[in-house]
């Protein structure tokens, strides 16, 4: 259904009518059954004509049915077509056409301001698990005063172009403001909840696509060499996280995108930044990270980012599922929480046989040793870490849809190996936890005997046999 220009027509012969715009018929029979009589309203030629709603109907008939065929189409037909017209809501049709005007306005708004994208307050910004629908008692938006503005009326924030960072603690709704700015090319129907969620039209939210296909891009700008490939003109049937996320920006700038969203947890994180310490030990690092270049397409090209960073919201649950839980790990363990920062939990200090830290530096050492058994992310650091030290494990990867997918892997590959159990995210609840935790405790020795047999544990001690055996080997 779509809404258009009202149009007049008189039936010329057959099948044949002419459109007449700004004409009516003025009632009067005509000589020929076959014409209506159209005259100018008023002798005018030019009436404008009237917003009309236009139906587009589409019909099966039957083959080879035709008294089928024309009791569709002279009774049912028409049935149908009065039935929407008679119970046609008119209120609901004036109420998005007056929500349609508010945000050509707002999009108009934008075009010619400072700003990329607008944030009404009492926006609904969460979607229900598994569907597009605004998620019921759900915390409306509401914009801080420093941020505020008023567009057509409405208030709300507005995020200015350039450079935008969105970050926060676990559950704070970062990823879901994203979402919510990213769907914001599209205008959205009344109870949505994201009506007045305008975004720039043509943004484009950027991750990194391990293994897709590239072709003649020109990768330049954030890779320095390829082996056995140009940068400038690069092809592959298979590209790395952080080549594929250079791929995607390029390909996106190229195509006149002017502001580029992109999620910490979905990007390859060797290409968003490099640190320091990464940075002294890697002496020919052909990757120039993202945040070296972020500016200059703010500046030189006029490409808005909005970059989403901050704490993880799975850790988040899992401190609450463990603390649900601690009734009953009491009862015979003794509980070390590292719950991350701004995570400690007030009401549960002074606990006997439960201790809570936001993090831990040299005191780590301790309380591995102290540990029978551990509750981790499967971070390569982490699971690195247990295997060194031949720690029974339960592994909780953070989902795909909050990250590259490498934890999981990582998870599945120590589960194969007999070193770890591993819990979905998504599976995640206190019974499975509990009951995971039991049967790891108890069967503690036989994962324990895994790593030591593991040729992964004498890894250094093999490579610094292999240098010396090389060395060895040279002439003096």
């Amino acid at each position: 259904m779509n809404l258009v220009p009202q149009k007049y027509y008189r039936i010329l012969k057959g099948d044949t009518i002419e459109i007449l715009d700004g004409l009516r018929d003025n009632g009067k029979a005509s000589s020929t059954a076959a014409v209506c009589r159209i005259v100018p309203i008023d002798g005018a030629m030019d009436v404008p004509a009237h917003p009309c709603v236009s139906l587009m109907l589409q019909v099966q008939l039957p083959l080879g049915k035709h008294k089928k065929a024309v009791q569709m189409l002279t009774r049912d037909l028409p049935e149908a077509v009065n039935c929407f017209v008679n119970e046609f809501d008119h209120a609901g049709l004036r109420r998005a056409l007056a929500l349609s005007a508010k945000q050509q306005e707002i999009r108009a708004w934008l075009k010619d301001s400072d700003y990329c994208a607008f944030v009404a307050d009492g926006s609904v910004l969460p979607r229900e698990k598994g569907s597009d629908e605004p998620m019921k008692a759900a915390v409306p938006f509401l914009s801080t005063p420093e941020d505020a503005v008023e567009v057509a009326g409405i208030r709300g924030m507005a995020f200015r172009k350039g450079v935008t960072v969105i970050t926060g603690g676990g559950y704070s709704g970062k990823s879901t403001l994203l979402d919510a700015l990213s769907a914001g090319i599209y205008d959205h129907a009344e109870g949505d909840g994201r009506e007045l969620v305008i975004t720039e039209a043509s943004a484009m939210k950027i991750s990194a696509e391990d293994g897709r296909s590239i072709r003649h891009v020109n990768l330049s700008p954030f890779i320095k060499w390829i082996p056995g490939g140009d940068p400038a003109d690069f092809s592959t049937e298979h590209a790395s996280g952080s080549t594929s996320q250079a791929a995607n920006i390029m390909e996106a700038v190229g195509w006149g995108v002017k502001l580029l969203m992109i999620d910490e947890d979905k990007s390859a994180t060797n290409f968003m930044i490099q640190d320091a310490v990464m940075k002294t030990l890697i002496e020919k690092e052909p990757i120039t990270a993202f945040v070296e270049r972020v500016r200059e397409l703010a500046e030189r090209h006029g490409v808005s980012t909005f970059l989403v960073i901050g704490g993880s919201s799975g850790s988040q649950f899992i401190n609450e599922v463990v603390r649900s839980l601690l009734p009953e790990l009491l009862k015979n363990y003794q509980v070390l929480h590292l719950c991350g920062k701004g995570n400690l939990d007030s009401s549960l200090n002074n606990t006997n046989g439960y201790a809570q830290f936001e993090y831990a530096n040299t005191e780590l050492k301790d309380m591995f040793a102290l540990a029978d058994i551990v509750v981790s992310r499967a971070g390569a650091n982490a699971i690195c870490e247990l295997l060194a030290l031949r720690k029974p494990n339960i592994l909780i990867p953070l989902s795909a849809h909050a990250s590259r997918g490498d934890q999981i892997l990582n998870a599945r590959s120590f589960e194969r190996q007999g070193f770890s159990m591993v819990i979905e995210e998504e599976q995640l609840n206190d019974v499975i936890l509990l009951d995971a935790i039991q049967k790891l405790f108890q069967d503690r020795k036989k994962y324990v005997s895994a790593m030591e047999q593991s040729q992964q544990f004498n890894s250094v001690e093999t490579v610094v046999q292999l240098l010396e055996g090389l060395c060895s080997q040279i002439p003096r």
